[in-house]
């Protein structure tokens, strides 16, 4: 009986260990129904995982981007403590959340993630340079 990987929906070859087009473990794969070809098999598990996208899509459409909003208030916070860490959070979360809205297009917030990434920089920088400017004042 063939195999089919619950993800991609790829049909697997007998002893295969992963999905050669996703990389899903063999364990995450599911036995073809009974009477039902692997390429039918396959497509309804598509039809399910493209179904499960647009659900998700639909949950983000319109809304700010939490991630973002996170990494924006990070930043702000960063100019007046604690930069060095705030800053390196602000730029992370900010990356996140651009990665994420490259996923769900339909989500809103890029200018703030790309605030974030910018301040949570200046956050760094500005760290830093206090930093040595008072460790220069004690000498």
């Amino acid at each position: 009986m063939s195999r089919t990987c619950k993800y991609c929906g790829n049909v697997l070859e007998d002893g295969d260990n992963f999905c050669q087009k996703c990389g899903a473990v063999a364990d995450s794969v599911q036995d073809n129904e009974p009477g039902m070809s692997a390429q039918a098999n396959a497509n309804v598990t598509n039809n399910f995982n493209q179904q499960q996208n647009t659900a998700n899509s639909q949950a983000y459409a319109g809304k700010t981007s939490g991630i973002a909003i996170g990494g924006f208030v990070c930043s702000i916070v960063g100019l007046f403590v604690a930069g060095v860490i705030l800053g390196i959070i602000a730029i992370s979360l900010g990356a996140a959340a651009l990665n994420h809205m490259k996923t769900f297009t339909e989500e809103k917030g890029k200018g703030l993630a790309t605030a974030a990434i910018a301040i949570g920089v200046f956050d760094i920088i500005g760290a830093i340079v206090g930093a040595a400017l008072i460790v220069g004042n004690l000498f």
